[in-house]
């Protein structure tokens, strides 16, 4: 009895296996609750870590004189934040117009950012140099070249080398390294699940919307992030979105479990936004917004990389020293804007709720792009996707005020949208561009400033109208690619895609009448000295065995040959149709050639014979795997160059 229970629980279960796909699907979406949880942890911890550091630094401020309160407030008259300044009464100002703000221990202000890049330096060069800079390169590389592999050495230092640079007030976003550590934690993770490369480099994103869904509390935008950032065109990674939406779900869920009790909102709820037929009388306003978010935008990025490579690069002095070089340079310009420390989360919502001057904002454009790029291009530790979306917010309330002002001086400001409207189209907008991530910039903007879904069509149409406007090749993440046809990582599917559509009857030569000459073919009453004479001179190691009729009857392997000689007493009296074998394994002329492979594949040969029809089994020829490689070849060639020149 208990046998025949065993019996069906294992007939159950392998109907179970057949039908869900347990092996891959299963495994996929294991791994992505898996990886979820992981990443979710690791951002709460890495969240708690930087507030504890930021703490403490600002613990030195308050010590000097300069007082730091915890956050800002929405309905605040003057916005203030963790890393903003506020004088105590015991310090002395130098005001330079109305926005120039000098302390009197200004130089701790300078030391504090140069201490923070000296000790990035020095743990980023003895551990693992390519943990500086920005994190998701690193993700875009091990996606497309490594096959989803990241190191784990790389995952410490660069969450140790980005918490001392966030802390000490560099100018990046927590959004890179969070989300390298949640891909590099999907790496890991796939160590043990024993996964194959495809499904490594699934989970890596899945790992990646993670992190990101978990710190930035974007389940949708994460996962969307996660797709799209691989490429810089229209292109997303479709077989990773529902693993991805798996695992940033549960990792934002997973971060407001163990941060639930600390107020995590960083963002104040903007204004309803009302569309209606006054949206085609700014339809002009926004392409003109969207070409100079085009325009800094191009500045921003060619900024940031030639900053890097034609200066820090070339600078003789240490490696380590860099850093804390650019952490000087990153005090100077956070003496007169303190608002340039740290990512500028705590400003959005001032930005957002009209609190900023004109002057201001405009001043902050500027700033912000030096900072940023100070931080980064001279080996700091941080993101850049934050950042971006502060400086978005700047540039559209800059925009939108010198709109009101003028629309104001002409008598007609109340056709004119408010200004928070521009500088939520400024954050999606701006990034979408040199992020090349268009659609998750608009989600995530809803979501980062808690609106409603409704603005996502409006966001999207300025996001997308400044994808077109910017060149492929402007982009801040540089080892993106163009298409899923660039990717390494996709090679073997356009091979398959392509092998289908060659036919063998384009590669070999058929011949009906007489016996094609790159064939071998031996009769099945051939005799062992017949057969050796035969194949002599040839270089294949299968050949095909026929009957009197030219029908396919077998395969004769060289390895057969040798085992005759060696375990048959008397070999004379063996003729070819006793070492025939296989004798299903032939193709047709009207077959692809990933028929071809999949079938010399599953008999392990390198030969096989095509016949003319699956009833008469004639043989017309041999198609190899080197011909089948040659024809591959052949038509990329034709394909990168239709002329043929």
């Amino acid at each position: 009895m208990i046998e025949r229970h065993s019996y069906y629980s294992h007939g159950c279960i392998s109907k179970l296996r057949i039908k869900f796909n347990i092996e891959t699907t299963g495994r996929l979406l294991l791994g992505a609750i898996l990886i979820g949880l992981l990443a979710g942890t690791v951002a709460a911890g890495f969240y708690y870590t930087l507030s504890e550091i930021r703490h403490g630094v600002n613990t030195l401020y308050q010590a000097a004189g300069i007082d730091f309160v915890s956050s800002p407030s929405a309905d605040a008259t003057e916005p203030l934040s963790i890393t903003s300044a506020r004088l105590g009464n015991n310090a002395r100002t130098d005001h330079i117009f109305d926005y120039f703000v000098v302390p009197k221990y200004w130089l701790l202000i300078v030391l504090i950012p140069g201490f923070g890049g000296l000790c990035c330096g020095i743990i980023v060069c003895t551990f693992a140099n390519e943990a500086k800079g920005e994190g998701t390169d690193m993700i875009i590389k091990a996606f497309h070249l490594r096959n989803g592999i990241i190191r784990f050495r790389l995952l410490i230092v660069k969450a140790i080398s980005s918490l001392v640079t966030l802390g000490s007030g560099g100018s990046a976003g927590y959004e890179g390294p969070t989300a390298l550590i949640g891909a590099g934690s999907g790496s890991l993770l796939c160590r043990f699940l024993k996964t194959n490369a495809m499904e490594r480099r699934v989970l890596l994103l899945a790992g990646a919307a993670g992190g990101i869904g978990a710190i930035f509390q974007v389940p949708v935008g994460g996962c969307l992030y996660a797709c799209e950032i691989l490429y810089c065109s229209t292109a997303l990674e479709l077989n990773a979105v529902l693993p991805c939406l798996i695992a940033s779900t549960i990792g934002y869920a997973t971060f407001r479990y163990f941060i639930g009790s600390v107020n995590t909102t960083m963002f104040c709820q903007p204004f309803q936004i009302e569309i209606d037929s006054g949206l085609f009388v700014h339809i002009p306003m926004w392409i003109v917004f969207t070409i100079i978010c085009a325009m800094l935008g191009w500045v921003y990025v060619r900024l940031l990389h030639e900053m890097r490579n034609r200066v820090w690069r070339r600078l003789a002095i240490p490696d380590f020293i860099k850093p804390a070089v650019g952490g000087v340079l990153v005090g100077c310009v956070g003496i007169f804007f303190p608002q340039v420390f740290g990512g500028g989360y705590e400003w959005l919502s001032p930005t957002i709720n009209g609190l900023l001057s004109l002057k201001l904002m405009a001043a902050l454009v500027v700033a912000k792009m030096l900072a940023t790029t100070l931080t980064l291009a001279s080996g700091g530790s941080g993101g850049l996707l934050v950042p971006s979306i502060f400086l978005g917010a700047l540039i559209g309330g800059t925009f939108g005020s010198v709109v009101h002002l003028v629309c104001d001086s002409l008598g007609c400001g109340g056709v004119i949208p408010q200004l928070s409207t521009f500088v939520i189209l400024g954050m999606a907008t701006f990034y979408a561009g040199i992020g090349k991530a268009p659609l998750a910039a608009a989600v995530m903007t809803c979501e980062i400033v808690g609106a409603s879904y409704y603005w996502v069509v409006p966001l999207f149409v300025c996001s997308l109208v400044h994808l077109v406007w910017q060149s492929p090749r402007t982009s801040l993440y540089e080892e993106q690619v163009l298409t899923p046809l660039d990717s390494p990582a996709h090679f073997g599917d356009y091979v398959i895609d392509l092998l289908q559509v060659i036919q063998v009857k384009n590669v070999v030569k058929i011949d009906d009448a007489s016996v094609p000459l790159n064939t071998v073919l031996i009769t099945e009453s051939a005799t062992m000295a017949d057969i050796m004479r035969q194949i002599a001179s040839s270089t294949d190691t299968h050949f095909p065995v026929i009957d009197a009729n030219r029908s396919f009857v077998g395969l004769i392997s060289l390895s057969d040959v040798r085992s005759a000689f060696v375990s048959l007493g008397d070999w004379r009296l063996v003729v070819a149709a006793d070492l025939a074998q296989q004798p299903d394994m032939f193709v047709l002329p009207d077959d692809s050639l990933y028929t071809v492979l999949r079938n010399c594949h599953r008999g392990s040969i390198t030969e096989i014979p095509v016949v003319d029809s699956a009833e008469t089994r004639h043989v017309v020829g041999v198609i190899r795997r080197h011909e089948i490689i040659a024809a591959y070849n052949d038509s990329i060639s034709r394909y990168r160059d239709p002329t043929g020149e």
